[in-house]
Formats: C-alpha cells, sequence, structure tokens
C-alpha cells in the first residue's frame, strides 16, 4: 500500500484538495469506500476508533467484531492501492472497559495496541493521551510526558519492523480545556524539541 505521507503529499499537491477520512462502520461502509475510491481514483483513508476495532489480544471491536488483525486482512484482500488504514484515538484509556485500570497498565494495554496497528499495516496512528482515569492527572506536562513515551514507542517498533508510519499527535479534549492559543504553542514547542533532540520524524498532523 506504499507510503501514506508520500502519497498524501503528491496528490494533495496536485490537486489542491482536502481526503477523506471515513469511519469503517460496517463491511458495506469499507466495500463502498474501497468502490469509491477505485471508481474515482482517489485515496481514502479508513480510520477506526479503538472502541471501534482493537487487538484480538484486547477483545476486537464492536465494528463486525473484527480485530485489528482481521480488520486489516479483509482490507488488504480488497487490493486497492487507494486504500489507506489508520488509528484514530489510540492510547491509554481509549479502548472499550478500560477507565479503572492504573495507568501503567493503561499504557501498557495502549502499546499492544500500537504494536497490532504497525504489524498490521496501518500507515498512519493518532497518539491520543487525552483521557485519564483521574481527572487530578489532567496537566499539559503529564499528557506530554505520556505521549512523548508512546511516540517513542511506536517510532522504535516501527523502526524494528520496518514499517513506515505517519503519526498524528494530540489531544482533542472535546470542550476546549486547556488548548488555549499559549497552551497550543507550548505544545507544539515541546514536539518540536522532542523530535529534534530524538531525530525523530515530526508528525504528519497536530490536532488543534
Amino acid at each position: 500500500m506504499g507510503s501514506l505521507g508520500e502519497y498524501i503529499r503528491s496528490y494533495i499537491a496536485a490537486n489542491r484538495c482536502t481526503l477523506p477520512y471515513l469511519g469503517p462502520m460496517s463491511r458495506n461502509s469499507i466495500d463502498i469506500c474501497t468502490q469509491i475510491s477505485a471508481h474515482h481514483k482517489i485515496p481514502m483513508i479508513l480510520i477506526a476508533s479503538r472502541r471501534q476495532i482493537d487487538a484480538q489480544e484486547l477483545g476486537g471491536g464492536y465494528v463486525e467484531n473484527y480485530s485489528t488483525e482481521e480488520f486489516s486482512d479483509y482490507v488488504k484482500s480488497l487490493a486497492s492501492p487507494c486504500l489507506f488504514m489508520a488509528r484514530d484515538h489510540g492510547g491509554p484509556w481509549q479502548g472499550a472497559n478500560e477507565q479503572k485500570l492504573a495507568t501503567e497498565e493503561a499504557i501498557a494495554t495502549a502499546k499492544k495496541s500500537y504494536e497490532e496497528d504497525i504489524l498490521s499495516d496501518f500507515s498512519f496512528i493518532h497518539i491520543d493521551p487525552s483521557i485519564s482515569s483521574d481527572a487530578r492527572d489532567f496537566d499539559l506536562d503529564i499528557v506530554l510526558d505520556r505521549l512523548f513515551e508512546l511516540y517513542s514507542y511506536c517510532v522504535s517498533f516501527a523502526e524494528q519492523h520496518n514499517k513506515t508510519i505517519e503519526f498524528e499527535l494530540g489531544t482533542e479534549e472535546q470542550s476546549g480545556g486547556y488548548l488555549c492559543h499559549e497552551h497550543f504553542a507550548y505544545f507544539l514547542e515541546k514536539v518540536d524539541l522532542f523530535c529534534r533532540q530524538h531525530k525523530y520524524p515530526r508528525p504528519t498532523f497536530v490536532v488543534a
């Protein structure tokens, strides 16, 4: 399926357009996206949350009872060169029935989920540590620490398995919360410094 980043950059530059990211809510929706993508020769990205589709070891998801592995096998069986898989809202406490997990266990579970994403040829993953089991933990620096731990892990795991992954970094607290202009600038500065210090690729996308 190639690199999503390279593909979308060249496609956007040539066509000056946005790209559809669609939730794979059923097998029918996946099939229809494949047909539209093939007919119009446009890239489409099937983007699933952990509750929708997750690793078999973590119980799978509610969409067609798919595990990450089964979802990947089905999408790849369609043999569409313009269809990509992506993870939305990956991270600790993002899976079903995880709210009572201790912090270390929640982060370890998130890493296991990301491992299957990477091994299953997802092209793009969203690292979203915006959920916590304790509201007192919702501090920007705590969130950044968790984000950087997960980002480092995913970059290293992808390199070990010779996979090319594009990243979206950032939280998506629905109320807006701490992400005022000043805090968002601080977030971007910290992400940029972290990537430069560790020689990691900058994220393709950042949540704002």
